[in-house]
C-alpha cells in the first residue's frame, strides 16, 4: 500500500501543481491518525493508506493540503481556497469523518 499511495499522491500533486502553479518541497507518507497534512517548511504528508480511500475522498485530501500552501491555517480564506478548487468539499469532509485510518 506504502508504494501506491507514494505513487498516487505524488501524481496527484503533480498534476495539481502544473495546473494551479504553486511549490512544495517533497511528499513523505506516515502513519498517523488523519490522512494528510501540511508542514511549515512546504512538505506535504500523507497517512500511508491515502490510497485506499475512495478517489474522490482521496482527492480532496490532497486538495485540503495543496490548499495549506497558500493558507496555512483552516480560516475562512482557507476554506475559500478549498471551495474553489473543490465545490463539494463539504459533503467529502463529512463523509472522510466517518473512515478513520487504521494505525499499523
Amino acid at each position: 500500500m506504502t508504494l501506491q499511495t507514494r505513487k498516487y499522491a505524488t501524481e496527484r500533486v503533480e498534476r495539481y501543481r502544473r495546473k494551479l502553479g504553486f511549490s512544495y518541497r517533497g511528499v513523505e507518507l506516515t502513519d498517523a491518525r488523519r490522512w494528510g497534512h501540511c508542514t511549515r517548511d512546504r512538505k506535504l504528508v500523507f497517512n500511508w493508506q491515502l490510497a485506499a480511500l475512495p478517489k474522490h475522498l482521496a482527492d480532496y485530501v490532497v486538495l485540503h493540503e495543496i490548499s495549506h500552501l497558500s493558507e496555512f491555517s483552516h480560516n475562512n480564506r482557507h476554506r475559500m481556497k478549498i471551495f474553489s478548487l473543490c465545490p463539494d468539499f463539504n459533503d467529502r469532509e463529512q463523509e472522510l469523518r466517518n473512515i478513520v485510518p487504521m494505525r499499523s
